[in-house]
């Protein structure tokens, strides 16, 4: 009788202490769960954002192709244009700094080669 009665008050006892065990155990679960819902909601936001920033890109980049031409043949001669603006504007900055050389050569103290030595 007495092991009968040791045997009964841990079976029976174990049967109680079961449910807080399981319990916790679905509490952490909950807990668990709730960051991992927070974490993917923040997840979630973040490629929202990324996707309304790429479809602003997206649309600016459709009005500068519309805008520039996105073919092969409008590429070119825009190519083509850039280089002859460019190598005009250049001309005509190197044209300037030569003048402005020139000019302060001339209006400098001429020194002889017998002066310098």
């Amino acid at each position: 009788p007495v092991v009968q009665t040791i045997v009964r008050a841990f079976l029976l006892r174990a049967k109680h202490d079961t449910k807080k065990a399981r319990l916790t155990v679905a509490l952490g679960e909950q807990i668990r769960l709730s960051k991992e819902r927070e974490d993917i909601q923040m997840r979630i936001k973040e490629l929202k954002r990324r996707i309304d920033s790429s479809k602003l890109e997206r649309k600016m980049l459709k009005t500068l192709a519309h805008k520039q031409g996105d073919g092969m043949a409008a590429n070119l001669q825009q190519l083509e244009q850039a280089g002859e603006e460019d190598a005009a504007a250049w001309k005509k900055i190197g044209d300037a700094l030569a003048r402005e050389a020139e000019a302060r050569v001339g209006a400098g103290p001429s020194l002889a080669t017998d002066q310098l030595e």
